[in-house]
């Protein structure tokens, strides 16, 4: 399924999408962009691709037989090359995961060990398509936790603008009579939204170092 629109955000807000006041489908639509991208950070997505589906190569230093992948989930078959060795997967050279790839290692291998000077290291070219795909007929959908996330930092960011900076004029803090309100900063209104983005698994979150 799809990643939200503009109207799913206004649904949730309780807006009015308007093409002549500050609630158009476009600015919108950017708060939806702002926090795709705040929630691929914080899941130590590369900026160049965030969640969505993309063709991926990575050259990295050899050494490692399991190597976890900056883009995941990897979609269908990858390439792997090791040096100049093109390794089969059908011949189960290596087994590719949702957030890694597992070189199998036998004596025929030329795999030197991590040991080796990095000068004399071999590399490992990685070719594979990953990410999560916004259509309905994609390899992969994407994550339903993860668009409530998205959708949600996005109303609830609508909604600080609607208030705070439309109608109070951007204060820190407000009194009206009894009425009294203390603006949060962005890390403590998204905080438990980030929480939840936290426990859901690797194929959402890319997490630095070989899997043992």
């Amino acid at each position: 399924m799809a990643w939200p629109t503009a109207s799913d955000v206004a649904t949730r807000a309780g807006a009015t999408l308007s093409s002549a006041e500050w609630t158009t489908t476009a600015a919108v639509s950017s708060l939806l962009t702002n926090a795709k991208a705040l929630a691929a950070a914080h899941c130590g997505r590369d900026p160049r691709y965030g969640f969505d589906e993309a063709s991926v190569t990575e050259k990295l230093d050899g050494g490692c037989l399991t190597i976890p992948v900056i883009h995941p989930p990897i979609q269908g078959s990858a390439t792997v090359v090791w040096d100049t060795d093109t390794l089969s997967e059908s011949n189960e050279e290596f087994y590719a995961y949702d957030d890694y790839i597992r070189i199998v290692e036998s004596d025929k291998d030329d795999l030197e060990p991590a040991t080796v000077r990095p000068r004399y290291r071999k590399y490992v070219t990685l070719t594979y398509t990953g990410g999560f795909s916004d259509s309905t007929s994609g390899a992969r959908a994407i994550p339903t936790e993860l668009k409530d996330v998205v959708l949600e930092m996005a109303t609830r960011a609508l909604m600080k603008i609607d208030q705070q900076y439309r109608q109070d004029g951007n204060p820190k803090k407000l009194q009206v009579g009894e009425y009294n309100v203390t603006w949060k900063e962005d890390d403590v209104l998204f905080s438990d939204l980030l929480r939840r983005l936290d426990r859901l698994g690797g194929s959402v979150n890319v997490f630095a170092g070989a899997i043992a």
